[in-house]
């Protein structure tokens, strides 16, 4: 921005001006530099991070794109449901909560993959969305009962297509996702909030992940403030609860808020209420997601018209196409 002097003041001596002449290009440079995001190494690993700023920052920004009535690149987010995609699901039948699962989330175009963590008998934090590991390995008993040399053993799975590997420790997400895409952490089960804190600071990853619940958020919050909170909204009623949480910005609620399945508590109005706060809503498409394979986008639309922010789904490519096609992507 141009200063309020249209010549130079009396007291810049010629050879502070000659100097001036020199520094202010090196000091242009740098700051240019200083801005280019981060895209990683040389290997290719992190050329499919499209969204190098803090995720507040982005919350920030279709907070007020929607303020301004404008389209915005990332006006709608796509979640991908324990990572899962179109293509990993139906075609290479890669296991959900897996490192394969998050690298084809990444390569067709997620905002955010959706990881559930869980606890190790030896005290380490693992990606599993059930009790047990009966569903997604070759192996069966509940993951507190299993050491992490255990798991690291088995074979993850999708039905009967088995992969090397074990099961993924949150870390090696963590390291899997960095500068790359964004994380929704759902906490199923997990050793306390300052080992889940210590796990995403000592990977650097503050402001790539948002942790997602209920009551824990709180100490969450108190042990690292900069973290972004993802609270579940029973109503409109209590987001005042979550008025001192700065960090606070994303709220999800049920599906049967837009679907109107459950007339006593449809409101499809929640969304723009959301915005009203500066807020910004969340729901996910995987009780509807089986119509989308069918080619019926009737629960999408209606989606849609109720202005949700994120969609969370197990098709990633399916909502990308059809947003695009629409002109929300």
């Amino acid at each position: 921005r141009v200063g309020r002097y249209s010549t130079l003041p009396p007291s810049l001596s010629i050879s502070t001006m000659k100097l001036l002449k020199y520094i202010i290009p090196c000091v242009a440079i740098l700051f240019a530099i200083s801005c280019t995001p981060n895209t990683g190494d040389d290997t290719g690993k992190k050329k499919g991070y499209r969204r190098a700023n803090h995720l507040l920052e982005e919350f920030d920004r279709a907070v007020r794109a929607i303020h301004r009535n404008e389209e915005h690149p990332t006006r709608i987010f796509i979640v991908a449901h324990r990572a899962n995609t179109y293509s990993g699901v139906t075609e290479k039948y890669l296991p959900d909560n897996s490192l394969l699962a998050i690298e084809e989330a990444i390569a067709v175009g997620a905002d955010m993959v959706e990881l559930d963590v869980r606890a190790t008998l030896d005290g380490v934090h693992v990606l599993m969305h059930n009790e047990t590991i009966n569903e997604t390995t070759n192996g069966s008993g509940k993951v507190a009962d299993k050491t992490l040399a255990e798991l690291k053993a088995l074979k993850m799975r999708r039905g009967t297509k088995y992969y090397d590997g074990g099961v993924p420790t949150l870390a090696e997400a963590l390291e899997c996702c960095k500068d790359r895409i964004y994380i929704n952490l759902d906490c199923k089960d997990i050793i306390s909030e300052r080992k889940l804190i210590e796990d995403i600071q000592a990977a650097g990853m503050q402001e790539q992940v948002m942790i997602y619940g209920g009551n824990y958020l709180d100490k969450c919050s108190k042990l690292d403030p900069s973290i972004a909170l993802h609270p579940y909204l029973g109503s409109i009623g209590d987001l005042g609860k979550w008025a001192n949480y700065p960090t606070a910005v994303l709220f999800q609620f049920g599906y049967y808020k837009y679907d109107g399945l459950d007339s006593n508590k449809h409101d499809p109005d929640i969304a723009r209420k959301l915005h009203e706060a500066d807020k910004l809503g969340y729901s996910n498409m995987l009780n509807h997601d089986a119509k989308l394979k069918a080619g019926d986008y009737t629960m999408l639309d209606r989606f849609l018209d109720c202005e949700i922010d994120f969609i969370q789904t197990d098709y990633c490519e399916l909502v990308d196409a059809y947003l695009k096609e629409k002109g929300l992507r």
